[in-house]
């Protein structure tokens, strides 16, 4: 609830698209920051 979004894979690229709603604004660099993290972890850093 209060979040919206979706995942495009391409052969070489992920993209993700997140919309927060009005209360989870606040945490949007927090849950930006884990988002990267995660990718990183899994798929290597971007370059």
């Amino acid at each position: 609830m209060g979040v919206t979004g979706h995942i495009e894979v391409g052969k070489k690229e992920v993209e993700i698209y997140v919309k927060l709603g009005f209360l989870l604004m606040a945490l949007g660099p927090r849950i930006e920051h884990e988002i990267n993290r995660f990718c990183d972890e899994n798929f290597g850093p971007a370059s």
